[in-house]
């Protein structure tokens, strides 16, 4: 167990509007300058997955021409990063807009004073009718820790993005390479299996791998933050929990053959 010293942030980045965008790097910036007061460096890139709005001089850790979807952008990025400059001890992986930046200050902590090697951050989507009490928040969590611990099919479904949406994730480095490795081979034998790319639920699949390589992982309730309704439809929630029974069913299929 060692101290976080150097923090890299990626955010993927593809249709989101210029305004959340900006909003997003100016939040880093204030996190920025707290880490910096303790001795803490923080690197923050954007996963430009072809996108839309994002303005050319803001700095880009991987870079599609066209778009390709979060799965591939995420394992883009998470392969760029052995080739920085400044290496980093510790990788969070965040959103622009459903993700309060506040919490990199949590989870530098978690990792400087455990040995935690992934922690996931679930957040909860609060429109004014619907915020629950912390009492029934707990409960969901430990529904969920025991469902991913028994790696129970119906329990993961059921709270993954359904409940919480879970794309707010960190990873010591050399344990992100453990996870990467098996997702590169997941991604082949999902093309094996439904003839299609991989779109949705990398982030999914590199849960259920990380909480298969190891027991030294975590969950940091991060909080109520507003919906991006635009890119929340039923459509498109009912597409992504089919596209997360996929990603089981491919963990399944390379938890088989364990190295």
């Amino acid at each position: 167990m060692s101290k976080i010293k150097n923090v890299v942030v990626v955010t993927p980045v593809w249709n989101e509007p210029l305004a959340i965008i900006q909003k997003l790097r100016n939040e880093i910036r204030q996190v920025k300058e707290k880490l910096n007061d303790k001795g803490v460096a923080l690197q923050h890139f954007f996963i430009d997955d072809a996108a839309l709005f994002l303005p050319d001089e803001y700095p880009v850790i991987y870079r599609h021409t066209e778009n390709k979807r979060l799965a591939q952008t995420l394992i883009d990025a998470y392969s760029a990063i052995p080739n920085l400059k400044v290496k980093p001890d510790l990788v969070i992986r965040m959103d622009s807009q459903e993700h309060n930046t506040a919490y990199i200050l949590n989870i530098v902590d978690l990792f400087s004073e455990t040995d935690c090697e992934m922690v996931i951050l679930p957040v909860w989507y609060w429109e004014e009718d619907n915020r629950p009490s912390m009492n029934e928040i707990y409960k969901y969590l430990v529904i969920f820790y025991k469902g991913l611990t028994d790696m129970d099919e119906k329990t993961i479904l059921g709270t993954f993005n359904q409940v919480f949406p879970m794309g707010f994730q960190a990873y010591r480095p050399e344990f992100l390479k453990k996870v990467l490795d098996k997702l590169l081979l997941a991604q082949k034998k999902y093309e094996k299996l439904f003839n299609e790319k991989m779109s949705w639920g990398l982030d999914l699949l590199a849960i259920l791998i990380a909480v298969d390589l190891t027991d030294n992982w975590d969950l940091i309730f991060s909080g109520f933050m507003p919906p991006w309704k635009e890119n929340r439809g039923h459509d498109k929630i009912m597409s992504q929990k089919d596209k997360a029974k996929k990603m089981l069913t491919v963990f399944k299929a390379i938890s088989k053959n364990k190295t």
